[in-house]
């Protein structure tokens, strides 16, 4: 029944079509695209059915339930699946071969010969076995053609691509041979060995300094301390110059924060010229530190240098940031951030100055609790007026009642003992009264 649909409408929908295009290159992997051409209905040129398959074709002579030749002369194969599924033999053998699978439609449409004719040649699912009808159509082969051109210029690309990373690579190379004295130095400084030794170094190299710093900041010394925590700080990049920190910090401390005006703007930048221009850097970090290309206070980011030795080697006005952020910080608070690691403000020059501070916050503070806790006393005076005043009011209010009930009270006790058992209360003045009756009405109701 399904064939003779198929055999008298002259047509029938294929299904759709996953062309699978690829390109290969040597050496590269295989650029792999999918072309689908979708679900369409072809119409038959002629057709027949129960017809055995040429010699030439397959020497297996299977036979399809219909054999179409379409307008391009192409040879369509249709098997319909009504209980099972075509032969593999014969689906393994017979090119442009598709199935149609009635296998699942209800009984209710296929008793029903209009919708029955719409499943078979257009909504009953249906797959391809074999197909090569689209595999020399002119579209398949410009997509493969724009395929490989693009796999080659993706190779191209990729290739020049490295080209430029093993010329960077070798170029860097190179820059770290001919820098790797100060390279090891640098990661001499990284460990905790290498840096304690530069420490050693500068601390010899920087005794006159030290003995200044201790000398000229004595007032800033804490009790039982041989040279104050604010010109002591351990900073990264504290290595850098040629100076022992305690040198470089004592030279800032009293050149630029030590019984200076609060309220001064520090900028790092500029302090951190005096600190070169004073004691000068160490020689293979300033030349590291030439070939940076970076803004002041960014990292160096030096372009033969990893990323581990461009965080560790810093520029001159970053340390001095540090070192300003560090006095800016409890317990020292010397000075005001302004812009970190930038600018400041100061806010103490001395430790006089900020104890003699802390003394006038200390008694401002206390006064302002004082004031609190007085207008806490005096709100509570008021709370307690404020109620003593309200049960005046109520009270006011109550004692008139009071006398009144009272009078009540002593009038109906009079009225009891005079033997009446009934009374009244006037609605106006709210007192009881009794009601006589006339002695001539008792007689007269008698």
């Amino acid at each position: 029944m399904a064939i003779q649909i198929l055999f008298d409408s002259g047509c029938v929908t294929i299904p759709e079509k996953k062309i699978r295009l690829r390109s290969h290159l040597p050496n590269e992997a295989d650029l792999i695209e999918d072309f689908v051409f979708p679900s369409r209905c072809v119409v038959f040129q002629d057709c027949v059915y129960e017809t055995r398959v040429r010699e030439e074709e397959s020497l297996r002579r299977w036979r399809p339930d219909l054999t179409a030749t379409l307008k391009n002369d192409a040879i369509l194969y249709v098997e319909v699946a009504v209980t099972h599924e075509s032969e593999i033999e014969k689906t393994r053998d017979l090119d442009n071969l598709m199935e149609i699978d009635l296998s699942r439609l209800p009984r209710a449409i296929v008793d029903d010969a209009e919708k029955f004719e719409r499943q078979v040649l257009e909504l009953a699912p249906r797959k391809w076995f074999r197909c090569s009808l689209y595999d020399d159509l002119p579209i398949v082969h410009k997509k493969l053609e724009a395929l490989k051109t693009r796999h080659e210029y993706e190779r191209q690309a990729r290739q020049e691509v490295q080209a430029r990373f093993d010329r960077e690579k070798a170029r860097k190379t190179e820059a770290r041979s001919q820098h790797a004295s100060k390279i090891a130095a640098l990661h001499a400084v990284m460990e905790n060995t290498g840096y304690a030794e530069r420490m050693n170094y500068l601390s010899g190299l920087s005794e006159a300094g030290i003995a200044y710093a201790k000398q000229q900041l004595a007032g800033e010394c804490g009790s039982g301390e041989a040279l104050p925590a604010a010109v002591n700080r351990s900073v990264s990049g504290d290595w850098l110059f040629n100076g022992h920190p305690i040198a470089w910090q004592g030279f800032i401390f009293d050149n630029y924060i030590y019984r200076k005006s609060p309220g001064k703007l520090l900028r790092a930048d500029s302090i951190a010229d005096a600190v070169v221009r004073e004691f000068g850097l160490a020689s293979w970090a300033e030349e590291l530190l030439s070939y940076s290309k970076t803004k002041r206070f960014n990292p160096p980011a030096i372009w033969f240098l990893d990323d581990s030795e461009n965080r560790h080697l810093l520029k001159p006005e970053l340390v001095v940031g540090f070192y300003l952020q560090s006095l800016s910080r409890p317990p020292f608070s010397y000075l005001k951030t302004r812009f970190k690691h930038q600018q400041y403000f100061i806010r103490f020059s001395s430790i006089e100055q900020k104890k003699a501070s802390e003394e006038k916050a200390r008694k401002a503070e206390k006064a302002k609790l004082q004031a609190a806790q007085e207008q806490a006393n005096i709100e509570a005076a008021r709370r307690e007026r404020n109620e003593m005043l309200k049960e005046q009011a109520s009270l006011k209010k109550w004692l008139p009642e009071h006398e009144r009930l009272e009078r009540n009270i002593k009038r109906l006790a009079e009225m009891w003992y005079q033997g009446h058992k009934k009374a009244y209360l006037c609605g106006y003045c709210h007192c009881p009264f009794i009601v006589r009756i006339p002695a001539n009405v008792n007689a007269h109701s008698g």
